[in-house]
């Protein structure tokens, strides 16, 4: 995963608010990840979702 692929939490819940129409706030995204259904990697502490991770667990969504 490179640096432009990787989103923070707060990167997730804009991009899912702008594809649901409504907000989806960072405690929901939070919350998916906790339940292992949007998959992360951890550097150094922090928490990152691939951008490709992002669009599948989306579209998933919408199905």
């Amino acid at each position: 995963m490179n640096q432009s692929d990787r989103l923070t939490v707060a990167e997730v819940s804009k991009i899912a608010s702008e594809r649901a129409g409504f907000e989806v706030p960072e405690n929901t995204v939070r919350s998916w990840i906790k339940r292992g259904q949007l998959p992360v990697k951890k550097i150094f502490g922090r928490v990152f979702v691939s951008r490709e991770d992002l669009e599948k667990f989306l579209s998933d969504k919408v199905e």
